[in-house]
């Protein structure tokens, strides 16, 4: 009896170790499995740096013109302080008593201007002319002084209005006790600059001298007027 429960024990121990190895066995295979199994590997991408990232966008730097200073005499069509000479050459008006001694004709006149702001230029005009009608002469001798008013400039092409007072001596026939008078003038006209030196213009100039007295009484009065094609030259 006592055989028989060794036995029984001793079985019991046989496969209870046999059972135990077994286990033992498979974790053991099964951690090598685990082991020898490849593991995916992750691949750890470096990020791109912010400033890499934007570095394209930056490849064009935009780059600012550099400041130049510019003055408003150059910017300006108009420069200050130019002389300028001019010839103009146009129709004669004659009106009052120089028409009933003279016919209207074509005469020339010299222009200076001086351009003292871009509003206002000083105006100097020169003109003679001799008229005849029948057997009646009359001549115009004068020297306008004034301002000229421009009225705005666009490309180039300004307008503007003229006006002041002057010296007149209109002379009738061969009478040499004509004496200078005093006058005044008014004026309407435009300009097309051409390029730095050189503007082309026109102008419609009304002139009424003073009338003068003489030995032998008032002198005949009158006016006249001009319609003028002008070629400035700035000096």
């Amino acid at each position: 009896m006592i055989r028989l429960i060794i036995c029984i024990a001793m079985l019991l121990m046989h496969q209870t170790s046999f059972a135990a190895k077994k286990s033992v066995k498979k974790v053991i295979l099964g951690g090598t499995a685990a082991i020898e199994k490849p593991q995916k590997q992750i691949e750890f991408k470096p990020q791109r740096d912010q400033s890499e990232s934007i570095a394209p966008s930056n490849q064009y730097k935009s780059v600012s013109a550099p400041t130049v200073g510019i003055r408003r005499e150059e910017a300006s069509p108009t420069r200050l302080r130019t002389h300028s000479l001019g010839l103009g050459v146009g129709q004669t008006f004659l009106f009052g008593d120089y028409a009933n001694n003279g016919d209207d004709g074509i005469t020339p006149e010299l222009y200076y201007t001086y351009s003292a702001s871009y509003s206002f230029d000083l105006l100097a005009n020169f003109h003679y002319s001799k008229h005849h009608h029948s057997n009646n002469t009359v001549s115009l001798l004068g020297m306008a002084l004034g301002l000229k008013a421009k009225l705005y400039n666009f490309d180039g092409f300004g307008p503007h209005v003229v006006g002041g007072f002057g010296f007149y001596r209109p002379q009738f026939g061969a009478d040499n006790n004509s004496k200078i008078g005093f006058g005044y003038h008014i004026g309407i006209g435009a300009d097309l600059k051409l390029n730095e030196r050189f503007s082309a213009g026109v102008l419609s100039h009304f002139h009424k001298p003073f009338s003068t007295t003489n030995g032998q009484g008032p002198t005949p009065s009158g006016s006249y007027g001009k319609l003028m094609l002008m070629l400035m030259a700035s000096l």
